[in-house]
Protein backbone atom coordinates (compact mmCIF):
# COMPACT_ATOMS: atom_id res chain seq x y z
CA UNK A 1 0.00 0.00 0.00
CA UNK A 2 2.85 2.64 0.34
CA UNK A 3 2.79 3.52 -3.68
CA UNK A 4 -0.50 5.12 -2.37
CA UNK A 5 1.05 7.29 -0.34
CA UNK A 6 4.14 8.59 -2.38
CA UNK A 7 2.66 12.25 -3.59
CA UNK A 8 1.03 12.61 -0.32
CA UNK A 9 4.26 12.95 1.13
CA UNK A 10 5.64 15.81 -1.32
CA UNK A 11 3.38 18.02 0.38
CA UNK A 12 4.74 17.43 3.75
CA UNK A 13 8.16 18.37 3.00
CA UNK A 14 6.34 21.80 1.42
CA UNK A 15 5.68 21.96 5.10
CA UNK A 16 9.02 21.12 6.90
CA UNK A 17 11.32 22.50 4.80
CA UNK A 18 10.33 24.87 2.11
CA UNK A 19 8.24 27.13 3.92
CA UNK A 20 10.91 28.00 5.49
CA UNK A 21 11.70 31.24 4.31
CA UNK A 22 13.93 32.56 7.34
CA UNK A 23 17.15 32.61 5.57
CA UNK A 24 15.65 35.16 3.28
CA UNK A 25 14.86 37.51 5.33
CA UNK A 26 17.54 40.49 6.39
CA UNK A 27 19.15 40.08 9.78
CA UNK A 28 16.78 40.55 12.64
CA UNK A 29 13.75 41.37 10.21
CA UNK A 30 10.56 39.95 11.02
CA UNK A 31 7.59 39.22 7.99
CA UNK A 32 5.65 37.39 6.06
CA UNK A 33 5.70 35.08 2.64
CA UNK A 34 3.33 33.62 0.81
CA UNK A 35 4.12 31.32 -1.64
CA UNK A 36 2.03 28.52 -4.46
CA UNK A 37 3.36 25.38 -5.68
CA UNK A 38 2.31 22.62 -8.05
CA UNK A 39 4.07 19.27 -8.32
CA UNK A 40 4.03 16.02 -10.78
CA UNK A 41 3.91 12.56 -10.07
CA UNK A 42 4.13 9.48 -12.66
CA UNK A 43 5.54 6.22 -12.29
CA UNK A 44 4.36 2.90 -12.92
CA UNK A 45 1.84 2.97 -9.91
CA UNK A 46 0.38 6.47 -9.71
CA UNK A 47 -0.34 9.60 -11.53
CA UNK A 48 -1.15 12.58 -9.79
CA UNK A 49 -0.92 16.19 -9.32
CA UNK A 50 -0.58 18.53 -6.38
CA UNK A 51 -1.38 22.28 -5.86
CA UNK A 52 -0.48 23.84 -2.99
CA UNK A 53 -0.53 27.35 -1.38
CA UNK A 54 2.02 27.94 1.70
CA UNK A 55 1.87 30.97 4.16
CA UNK A 56 3.97 31.98 7.13
CA UNK A 57 5.81 34.21 9.66
CA UNK A 58 9.45 34.58 10.26
CA UNK A 59 10.64 36.16 13.31
CA UNK A 60 14.03 37.81 13.70
CA UNK A 61 15.18 36.38 10.57
CA UNK A 62 15.29 32.93 12.40
CA UNK A 63 12.28 31.25 13.21
CA UNK A 64 9.50 30.69 10.74
CA UNK A 65 6.12 29.39 11.47
CA UNK A 66 3.86 27.99 8.62
CA UNK A 67 0.78 26.73 7.43
CA UNK A 68 0.07 25.32 4.09
CA UNK A 69 -3.16 23.54 2.35
CA UNK A 70 -3.52 21.91 -0.81
CA UNK A 71 -5.45 19.32 -3.06
CA UNK A 72 -4.17 16.04 -4.55
CA UNK A 73 -5.69 13.73 -7.17
CA UNK A 74 -4.19 10.46 -8.29
CA UNK A 75 -5.17 8.20 -11.00
CA UNK A 76 -3.48 4.29 -9.80
CA UNK A 77 -4.30 0.99 -10.67
CA UNK A 78 -5.14 -1.36 -7.36
CA UNK A 79 -4.25 -4.79 -6.98
CA UNK A 80 -7.64 -6.18 -8.55
CA UNK A 81 -6.89 -4.19 -11.68
CA UNK A 82 -9.11 -1.37 -10.91
CA UNK A 83 -8.68 2.21 -11.71
CA UNK A 84 -9.00 4.38 -8.17
CA UNK A 85 -9.14 8.48 -8.32
CA UNK A 86 -9.37 9.77 -5.25
CA UNK A 87 -9.16 13.42 -4.04
CA UNK A 88 -7.24 14.16 -0.99
CA UNK A 89 -7.27 17.23 1.11
CA UNK A 90 -4.16 18.33 3.23
CA UNK A 91 -3.31 20.48 5.85
CA UNK A 92 -0.24 21.12 7.17
CA UNK A 93 2.01 23.01 9.92
CA UNK A 94 5.54 23.55 10.37
CA UNK A 95 8.19 24.96 12.55
CA UNK A 96 11.71 26.01 11.49
CA UNK A 97 14.71 27.67 13.25
CA UNK A 98 17.98 28.80 11.96
CA UNK A 99 20.83 27.93 14.48
CA UNK A 100 23.31 29.35 12.15
CA UNK A 101 22.63 32.33 9.97
CA UNK A 102 25.03 33.35 7.03
CA UNK A 103 24.91 37.51 7.36
CA UNK A 104 24.73 37.31 11.03
CA UNK A 105 27.37 34.95 12.29
CA UNK A 106 29.87 35.42 9.24
CA UNK A 107 29.82 31.64 8.33
CA UNK A 108 29.58 30.14 4.97
CA UNK A 109 26.45 28.61 5.71
CA UNK A 110 22.74 28.64 7.19
CA UNK A 111 21.62 25.50 8.72
CA UNK A 112 18.18 24.91 10.27
CA UNK A 113 16.40 22.39 11.91
CA UNK A 114 12.70 21.42 10.77
CA UNK A 115 9.71 20.02 12.44
CA UNK A 116 6.46 19.27 11.13
CA UNK A 117 2.82 17.80 11.20
CA UNK A 118 0.19 16.77 8.20
CA UNK A 119 -3.12 15.91 7.78
CA UNK A 120 -4.42 14.18 4.88
CA UNK A 121 -8.38 13.38 4.21
CA UNK A 122 -8.48 10.85 1.03
CA UNK A 123 -12.27 10.57 -1.04
CA UNK A 124 -12.25 7.44 -2.53
CA UNK A 125 -15.03 8.55 -4.77
CA UNK A 126 -17.30 6.51 -2.95
CA UNK A 127 -20.17 8.08 -0.26
CA UNK A 128 -18.48 6.57 3.26
CA UNK A 129 -15.16 5.38 1.68
CA UNK A 130 -12.55 7.44 3.15
CA UNK A 131 -9.06 7.26 4.74
CA UNK A 132 -6.80 9.45 6.82
CA UNK A 133 -2.90 10.15 6.99
CA UNK A 134 -1.39 11.41 10.01
CA UNK A 135 2.66 12.60 9.00
CA UNK A 136 5.29 13.96 11.16
CA UNK A 137 8.46 14.83 10.11
CA UNK A 138 11.83 16.21 11.58
CA UNK A 139 15.31 16.69 9.77
CA UNK A 140 17.75 19.30 8.96
CA UNK A 141 18.49 21.65 6.23
CA UNK A 142 21.99 23.82 5.45
CA UNK A 143 21.39 26.80 2.56
CA UNK A 144 23.79 29.27 1.59
CA UNK A 145 23.05 32.87 -0.25
CA UNK A 146 24.95 34.11 -3.21
CA UNK A 147 24.69 37.71 -3.45
CA UNK A 148 25.00 39.21 -7.06
CA UNK A 149 23.19 42.62 -6.01
CA UNK A 150 21.29 44.11 -3.88
CA UNK A 151 18.40 42.55 -5.45
CA UNK A 152 18.87 39.42 -7.19
CA UNK A 153 20.31 36.32 -5.22
CA UNK A 154 20.51 32.50 -5.90
CA UNK A 155 20.11 30.05 -2.91
CA UNK A 156 20.95 26.40 -2.61
CA UNK A 157 19.59 24.43 -0.25
CA UNK A 158 20.21 20.86 0.84
CA UNK A 159 17.61 19.21 3.70
CA UNK A 160 17.65 15.64 5.10
CA UNK A 161 16.08 13.47 7.83
CA UNK A 162 12.95 11.33 8.71
CA UNK A 163 9.10 10.72 8.56
CA UNK A 164 6.50 8.69 10.40
CA UNK A 165 3.03 7.80 8.93
CA UNK A 166 -0.01 6.94 10.10
CA UNK A 167 -2.87 5.27 7.71
CA UNK A 168 -6.20 4.58 8.47
CA UNK A 169 -8.81 3.14 6.24
CA UNK A 170 -12.12 2.92 7.50
CA UNK A 171 -14.11 1.53 5.49
CA UNK A 172 -12.51 -1.19 2.52
CA UNK A 173 -13.91 -4.26 1.24
CA UNK A 174 -11.59 -5.96 3.98
CA UNK A 175 -13.01 -4.15 6.72
CA UNK A 176 -10.63 -1.60 8.92
CA UNK A 177 -7.11 -1.28 7.47
CA UNK A 178 -4.61 0.45 9.24
CA UNK A 179 -0.53 0.85 8.52
CA UNK A 180 2.22 2.59 9.19
CA UNK A 181 5.73 3.40 8.23
CA UNK A 182 8.90 5.47 9.12
CA UNK A 183 10.42 6.98 5.50
CA UNK A 184 13.73 9.03 5.01
CA UNK A 185 13.95 11.85 2.22
CA UNK A 186 16.37 14.30 0.88
CA UNK A 187 15.36 17.49 -0.29
CA UNK A 188 17.39 19.69 -2.95
CA UNK A 189 16.58 23.50 -3.69
CA UNK A 190 17.48 26.09 -5.71
CA UNK A 191 15.78 29.08 -5.25
CA UNK A 192 16.05 32.58 -7.23
CA UNK A 193 15.14 35.41 -5.82
CA UNK A 194 14.81 38.93 -7.32
CA UNK A 195 13.75 41.99 -4.80
CA UNK A 196 11.15 40.23 -3.01
CA UNK A 197 9.71 37.78 -5.28
CA UNK A 198 11.52 33.99 -5.70
CA UNK A 199 11.09 31.19 -7.87
CA UNK A 200 12.49 27.95 -6.80
CA UNK A 201 12.69 24.60 -8.54
CA UNK A 202 13.40 21.71 -6.02
CA UNK A 203 14.21 18.06 -6.42
CA UNK A 204 12.66 15.38 -3.53
CA UNK A 205 14.07 12.08 -2.88
CA UNK A 206 12.41 9.55 -0.80
CA UNK A 207 11.67 5.93 -1.00
CA UNK A 208 14.12 6.06 -4.14
CA UNK A 209 11.34 7.61 -5.86
CA UNK A 210 12.44 11.30 -7.06
CA UNK A 211 9.68 14.82 -7.96
CA UNK A 212 9.88 17.62 -9.32
CA UNK A 213 8.06 20.91 -7.84
CA UNK A 214 7.96 24.23 -9.04
CA UNK A 215 7.18 26.65 -6.48
CA UNK A 216 6.92 30.75 -6.53
CA UNK A 217 6.09 33.21 -4.08
CA UNK A 218 7.22 36.57 -2.10
CA UNK A 219 8.55 37.61 1.01
CA UNK A 220 6.40 40.98 2.49
CA UNK A 221 9.67 42.23 5.61
CA UNK A 222 8.17 44.45 8.33
CA UNK A 223 10.83 46.94 8.94
CA UNK A 224 11.08 49.24 11.88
Amino acid sequence: MKHHYYLTIILFHFTGLISAQHYLFPVKTSGYHLAASYSHLNNEYVNGNLWAINGGYTLNGRFTGSLTTGIETEEYTTFQGNQARPISYLLGIGFNYLVLKQEQQHTILSFSVDAGYQYNRLMYGTPGDNASIHTFLYGLSVYRNFHFSDRFSISPSFGLGRGNLHYRHDDSPLGNQSDSYSFPYYNYQLLFKISNFYLSPIIQVSDDHSYLTIQAGCIIPLFD
